[in-house]
């Protein structure tokens, strides 16, 4: 936690901003690499604010302008998805490559090692990342130079430890301190004798434990995940997918336009379904969130179209998909259950407005770090079956470092959040490192 968290994010800012002291026989005109400074640091800082709203909202604490809280109000958690997430998107064309290509093997390895599950041949990769950083921190920001060996805290050292340390105690995200601080905290809450506080809470500690292992000996279908309220219409898709409420509320659906027709006919004669679909006879009705078996709730653009734009909203319907086997991101349009011809099965679909493929050349030159991707809403639409969409992502507008625009109208980055499985650093399926919203007003039947 603090070595990723706080102490490396600390290091590398001190050094990419300049602060970080100037000693004898240095200079700080021949720190190239110091870009975060004057107007390219305030205009960073606008950039994060305005990327809030399109963080999902399963990220607890997203980063906040790091030029007004970074000294103040930055947790650790909120260092992690700035440093490694959207610094290389910042730093892409502001930063001389050959740094920022060193500094995205950083980003790259900690995304691996941050992983639930990791596996042995994604922990080599890890480990050749963060040594190939470590030496070429040293070679091309220190340079070898005795005024300039303070730029190498123990902390960067550290990091040569991280994947072999997986290997002896198990996934970092497991066994780090975030687990311990929320248990202590929550032990902490129950603490209902004050005069004897230690030694209450180690009665409530054990109390947990004892809790803790009766409901391991007890099947538990639903391994824990939260339950959606069985009060709101609902239909159950399989394979713990759950599509939910808000829906249309049609006597018989809605008929499809052109293009959502045209998306829909290609994946009937992808799946070899038989079927008497028309663009004249085939109605629907929308559905706005999807259940993940994760317990995650993705949302849709038919949803959230119709929330007020007053309060703070977060965009939660970016998703990551397989499509002819390959990992896809898009934006879900909407969610439908559709029962073809004579066959009594209900399939359950998603509408999804994809992204590009990823840019292969960023892809590669920072080592994974940066996905970026085009993408311009209700385009190129798919079908997919909701059994397809993995988890939520979130699509960030590239950032803009000159004009007067900050966020570009088309060029995007996926950011994934840290703690849950990210997706392959390629495209390929084949891993590289293995309620309470309103109801939508009734809407008039269809009867074109």
């Amino acid at each position: 936690m603090h070595l990723l968290g706080l102490n490396i994010p600390d290091n590398i800012l001190s050094v990419f901003r300049g602060t970080i002291p100037c000693q004898a026989g240095d200079s700080k005109d021949t720190w190239d690499f110091a870009v975060l400074s004057g107007d390219i640091w305030e205009r960073h800082g606008n950039i994060i604010a305005s990327w809030r709203p399109y963080f999902a909202a399963d990220f607890g604490h997203v980063p906040s302008d790091p030029v007004k809280y970074i000294n103040s109000g930055y947790r650790a958690q909120e260092f992690l998805i700035y440093i490694y997430d959207l610094l290389p998107a910042i730093l892409y064309r502001v930063m001389d490559e050959t740094y920022w290509r060193t500094f995205c093997k950083l980003c790259a390895a900690v995304k691996i090692i941050l992983q639930r599950r990791i596996t042995r041949e994604q922990v080599q990769e890890a480990h050749k990342l963060l040594l190939e950083f470590v030496v070429e921190f040293e070679l091309k920001f220190v340079q070898r130079k005795a005024s300039r060996i303070h730029f190498i805290r123990p902390c960067i050292h550290n990091l040569t430890h991280l994947a072999t340390s997986t290997i002896r105690i198990g996934p970092h995200c497991i066994v780090n301190q975030y687990p311990m601080e929320r248990t202590i905290g929550n032990i902490v809450e129950e603490i209902k004798q004050h005069t004897n506080a230690s030694g209450n809470a180690s009665q409530r500690a054990i109390r947990r434990a004892q809790v803790n292992t009766v409901k391991a000996l007890i099947r538990d279908d639903t391994h824990g995940k939260p339950q959606t309220s069985s009060r709101f219409p609902r239909l159950v898709a399989g394979q713990g997918y759950t599509i939910l409420w808000p829906k249309e509320r049609t006597a018989n659906g809605k008929l499809l336009p052109r293009d959502e027709f045209d998306a829909l006919d290609e994946f009937l004669t992808r799946e070899d379904v038989d079927s008497n679909a028309t663009a004249e006879n085939t109605r629907v009705k929308k559905w706005g969130r999807l259940q993940l078996p994760s317990g995650d709730i993705a949302r849709s653009l038919w949803q959230e179209s119709k929330r007020s734009t007053d309060g703070a909203m977060r965009i939660t319907r970016m998703v990551k998909f397989e499509h002819e086997d390959l990992v896809r991101f898009g934006e879900v349009m909407y969610y439908f259950g559709l029962q073809l011809g004579d066959d009594e099965k209900i399939h359950h679909l998603a509408m999804i407005s994809p992204t590009s493929l990823l840019d292969r050349t960023v892809l590669d030159k920072s080592s994974g770090a940066l996905r970026m991707c085009t993408f311009t809403s209700g385009e190129s639409l798919l079908v997919v079956r909701v059994s397809a969409i993995q988890s939520i992502v979130s699509l960030l507008p590239f950032p803009l470092m000159e004009g007067e625009k900050l966020l570009s109208d088309k060029d995007y980055f996926v950011v994934e959040n840290f703690g849950r499985e990210l997706s392959a650093l390629t495209e390929s399926s084949t891993s590289l490192y293995d309620e309470g919203e309103p109801q939508p007003a009734e809407d008039e039947d269809d009867d074109e």
